[in-house]
């Protein structure tokens, strides 16, 4: 990761002294914010596992919102660099998280996809959890990129351009806490998984139309494409507790199951862009 910021930074150093006597232009600095559109697996909404540990990570993202602060100058007529600070939140998508759980077996205390059955078990046999209940989580992400910038006048005043912005960069990312719980008077299933934080790379490509309303102000809107590389979430614990039985009586039997292990994650999401731009 640290060679991936030393990278950004060489790059940004190396246009800016290369070029910065290429035009008067000293670029501007804009504000932006939106809506982020999760796709991908991103936006999954099934529950996913891999030799007994559940990929919940890889699940249910909800439409989020942005704000990113930007720095871009022409180093010729139509070409030059940009620089770009940008926070992210998605929800999870709780209400698909509990109806992917509601079909999820739950067996001797561990998670399972929903086929094919599990075998019999002494302890506990299998079964499943209508209506689950997960508490409201987040992503989270902080991200800098830096990467080339483009400028190309719809009309020969120039008072409207479209601008291309390809950029990649670092991001970090905080996965969210999951909490869910569901039984009846005779069974029941909790499933806890902690957070963790984690680095990875990311990329960006956005088109959209700059605006000049006076000298130094123009208005900004544009559609960007944000990825990231499988972003790999260490040391994550998950435990299951189930349930059976009545408690105070014979028949009742509790089974807990702790997992601890690396969790994956690929990152993609569509984001409107709408701000303002201040020359400098």
């Amino acid at each position: 990761m640290k060679k991936i910021v030393i990278i950004a930074i060489v790059f940004l150093l190396f246009f800016k002294s290369s070029f910065s006597q290429a035009s008067s232009d000293k670029g501007y600095f804009s504000v932006t914010l939106g809506p982020a559109f999760p796709i991908g697996d991103f936006a999954g909404k099934n529950v996913k596992s891999t030799a007994g540990f559940p990929r919940i990570t890889a699940s249910a993202a909800r439409i989020g919102k942005f704000l990113q602060f930007s720095y871009s100058r022409l180093l010729g007529k139509r070409f030059g660099f940009s620089a770009s600070m940008r926070g992210q939140i998605n929800p999870l998508n709780v209400k698909a998280l509990q109806t992917s759980f509601s079909k999820t077996i739950v067996f001797g205390g561990v998670l399972t996809a929903p086929t094919p059955m599990p075998p019999l078990t002494p302890l506990f046999s299998y079964t499943t959890y209508p209506n689950w209940k997960f508490e409201k989580k987040s992503w989270l992400f902080s991200s800098l990129l830096v990467g080339g910038y483009g400028e190309f006048p719809a009309k020969k005043s120039g008072k409207t351009v479209f601008t291309v912005k390809p950029m990649i960069g670092a991001v970090y990312v905080t996965s969210p806490e999951l909490r869910g719980r569901r039984g009846t008077d005779t069974a029941s299933a909790y499933m806890i998984q902690t957070s963790s934080k984690a680095w990875g790379f990311t990329y960006s490509l956005a088109g959209g139309i700059k605006y000049n309303i006076y000298s130094r102000l123009s208005l900004l809107a544009s559609v960007e494409y944000i990825g990231t590389s499988r972003i790999k979430f260490k040391d994550v614990i998950m435990t299951v507790t189930a349930t059976k039985g009545t408690p105070g009586l014979q028949d009742y039997m509790v089974q807990q199951s702790v997992y601890t292990g690396t969790a994956q994650q690929k990152i993609s999401s569509l984001n409107l862009n709408i701000g303002i731009g201040l020359s400098l």
